[in-house]
């Protein structure tokens, strides 16, 4: 027989139970609400989760990363060039273990150098390797990093397989016939060296000119100097335009999308009801 305490525990117990088992109201109608999709038999129906994007700009989570990681190239050039500029190894002088002292802060020198450039071509490898998983595309294509701006270019002239559906800027490139693609490609890329070259340009005489309003020195002496060294100044600017035409190539859809998006947006607005 049961006592009492035990027909509490269960009558409880039922009740509870009971409850697990229906569903609230809340989760009825959310039942009830779920569209029903057909399958055929002979398939699986598999939910994917919707890719992440930046609102407005049609780009995808890997290539934002990919845009920051690149924005930190020249972060850590500097640094590695203050690191090296700190370290003197004649600080060592007046020493007893001078020879040394000496060559241990030579070797770290030169080492926060190297380790610079280290991590200067990782983040290049990553940025290059974000862009190739946007796209998907197979990871074979990182062979091309090698080449530097030109096998970038490459990457980034490659279709993307699933495109979000903010992304005019793929949509526009795949409705153009294959000549005019081919066209817009080659004018895009020599469009952003040109661009690359002139900000270049635009930024040495800015140096110039600050150069010259901090220090007294006239611009065309300092113009002379840089002239003495040009083999120096030539490679960091050669570096500095390879730079900016990764970095605007990056930019060119983010820039296409936002505009097109913002004035589809617009549109869109002025074109409701409400707004009449």
């Amino acid at each position: 027989m049961r006592t009492l305490s035990d027909r509490r525990y269960h009558r409880s117990h039922g009740k509870l139970g009971q409850a697990e088992r229906t569903p609230s109201v809340s989760r009825r109608k959310r039942l009830v609400n779920v569209p029903s999709v057909p399958v055929p038999p002979d398939q699986t129906l598999v939910l994917v989760k919707p890719k992440q994007a930046c609102h407005d700009t049609g780009v995808k989570k890997q290539t934002a990363v990919a845009l920051a990681l690149l924005l930190l190239i020249p972060v850590v050039l500097m640094l590695g060039g203050w690191l090296f500029s700190r370290i003197n190894p004649e600080s060592a002088a007046g020493h007893p273990d001078y020879v040394r002292n000496y060559h241990y802060l030579s070797l770290v020198q030169h080492m926060s150098m190297w380790a610079s450039f280290v991590a200067v071509a990782i983040l290049w490898l990553l940025v290059c390797f974000l862009v190739i998983r946007a796209k998907e595309r197979s990871s074979w294509w990182l062979f091309l990093a090698a080449l530097g701006p030109f096998g970038f270019a490459i990457l980034a002239m490659l279709g993307d397989r699933a495109p979000l559906e903010t992304d005019r800027h793929e949509r526009f490139v795949r409705n153009l016939n294959r000549f005019v693609r081919a066209g817009y490609l080659v004018g895009v890329f020599v469009i952003i060296w040109v661009v690359a070259y002139q900000a270049m340009v635009l930024k040495r005489n800015l140096m110039i000119q600050y150069e010259s309003a901090t220090t007294g020195i006239s611009a065309a002496q300092i113009i002379d100097q840089q002239n003495a060294s040009s083999g120096m100044w030539a490679f960091a600017e050669g570096n500095e335009v390879m730079y900016m035409v990764v970095l605007l190539y990056l930019l060119w859809p983010v820039v296409f999308n936002f505009v097109f998006n913002s004035v589809a947006r617009v549109a869109a607005m002025m074109a409701s009801p409400k707004a009449r």
